[in-house]
C-alpha cells in the first residue's frame, strides 16, 4: 500500500496546472442615456411664475439638476411642457421608469405643497385645456410611471402649483432598462 501511494502520489504533484492572468480595466466617458432640458413652454413659465431648471451636468450623485416651483397666495398656476426627457443613448427600445417622491413635511403632516398641486408626465405633449393625468403633490409617498421609449422619444413634464403658502419639495427619480 505504501508503495502504491509513494508511486501514485508524485503523479499526481505533476499533473497540477496552475496558469496565472491579468486584465486590466481603466474608464472612459460615455455619452448620457437621457438627459433633462428646459420644454418649449419652459421660457413662459419662467418669465411669468418663476418656475427655474438648473440643470447639473456633472455629479457623483446622478443628480441631473434642480428645478424650483414659483407659487402664488391667491391663484394657481399651471404649467405644462416645461421640462423634457430626450433618449441619445438607446440604440432599440427601452423602459423608462419615472418615480415622483413628495416627502414627509417637518412642519406638518404630509406635503407643504397647497392643495390641488400636481405634476404631469407623459409621452406626449400636454395642453392647457386637457393636462394628462396627474400625480398629487399633495400627498406624502411615491408614484412611479413607466413608458417604452426610444432614442426619438421624448416624455415631457408639466406642474399645477395651487394657490396658498409653498414650501413643498419632490424628487424625482428616473431610470432606463434597455431591452
Amino acid at each position: 500500500m505504501v508503495g502504491l501511494v509513494a508511486a501514485v502520489l508524485p503523479a499526481v504533484a505533476v499533473a497540477d496546472v496552475m496558469l496565472t492572468a491579468y486584465i486590466n480595466g481603466n474608464e472612459a466617458p460615455a455619452s448620457d442615456a437621457f438627459f433633462v432640458q428646459q420644454g418649449s413652454n419652459y421660457a413662459n413659465a419662467h418669465a411669468l411664475t418663476g418656475f427655474t431648471w438648473n440643470p447639473q451636468v456633472n455629479s457623483e450623485s446622478e443628480i441631473l439638476g434642480n428645478a424650483t416651483l414659483g407659487y402664488m397666495t391667491n391663484e394657481t398656476i399651471l404649467e405644462v411642457n416645461v421640462l423634457d426627457v430626450n433618449f441619445t443613448g438607446v440604440s432599440g427600445t427601452a423602459y423608462f421608469n419615472i418615480s415622483v417622491t413628495i416627502p414627509n413635511s417637518q412642519y406638518k403632516i404630509g406635503s407643504a405643497f397647497p392643495a390641488d398641486s400636481n405634476i404631469y408626465i407623459s409621452d406626449t405633449p400636454q395642453s392647457l385645456s386637457l393636462p394628462p393625468s396627474a400625480i398629487s403633490l399633495s400627498n406624502t409617498g411615491t408614484t412611479t410611471l413607466h413608458f417604452m421609449v426610444t432614442s426619438s422619444s421624448t416624455i415631457y413634464i408639466g406642474f399645477e402649483v395651487g394657490s396658498g403658502a409653498g414650501g413643498g419639495t419632490f424628487l424625482i427619480d428616473m431610470s432606463l432598462v434597455e431591452l
